[in-house]
């Protein structure tokens, strides 16, 4: 019994570190602007990691996504501008987080050379992944008024990363990702339920 608690607990103890290490090396290769260096391959990385303590996957969240302060301003600025403008004061909240989604899939295409991955690199050079795709409607459905959060799963046998939110007194999911990547299925990924979304989506 011993053996087994002091196992587990230098697990815990080498997560921890490891977490520590890696988010103290993604801080510093933002802040010097290697942008090659992404999130999601420091959460690969700790994926592997964490596979070999008995965890299957480490929460890789998008606010994590070091933003300098003017690209945080540059992002709000914008989220504002867009908000004023495709939000009319007659819309329902079901039609306020369609405009918010058709915003976030028109205007912005998936980044395949895996250097853009944030809000700000999404409304800057208009190209991102995941993560940048959910910040992003994160963020503006906050500054909306909407219960908005990230989900962290797998899909198409890779890393990724989506949103939950809440309308009315349901929870839907919302993929603007892959709704990106195919726009003739783009609404398929619109407030879609935990039984469809896992045809495609795995996440616990």
């Amino acid at each position: 019994m011993k053996n087994k608690l002091d196992k587990n607990l230098r697990g815990m103890l080498f997560l921890g570190l490891t977490l520590v290490m890696a988010s103290s090396f993604t801080q510093k290769i933002y802040s010097l602007g290697v942008k090659e260096k992404t999130r999601e391959s420091v959460a690969q990385a700790l994926s592997i990691a964490g596979e070999k303590i008995g965890y299957r996957r480490i929460n890789l969240d998008p606010r994590l996504v070091a933003l300098t302060g003017e690209e945080l301003k540059y992002v709000n600025l914008n989220i504002d501008i867009a908000l004023k403008t495709i939000i009319k004061p007659e819309h329902t909240d079901r039609e306020k987080l369609k405009v918010i989604y058709d915003y976030v899939v028109e205007n912005l295409t998936y980044d395949y050379s895996t250097v853009n991955n944030s809000a700000y690199q999404a409304l800057k050079q208009r190209r991102t992944m995941c993560a940048g795709y959910s910040q992003l409607f994160y963020l503006m459905s906050k500054k909306a008024g909407f219960d908005v959060s990230y989900v962290i799963g797998e899909a198409g046998n890779d890393l990724h990363i989506w949103n939950k939110i809440k309308l009315g007194e349901d929870y839907y999911y919302i993929d603007t990702t892959w709704a990106s990547k195919d726009k003739a299925k783009r609404y398929e990924y619109f407030l879609i339920d935990a039984n469809s979304l896992s045809k495609t989506h795995t996440w616990k």
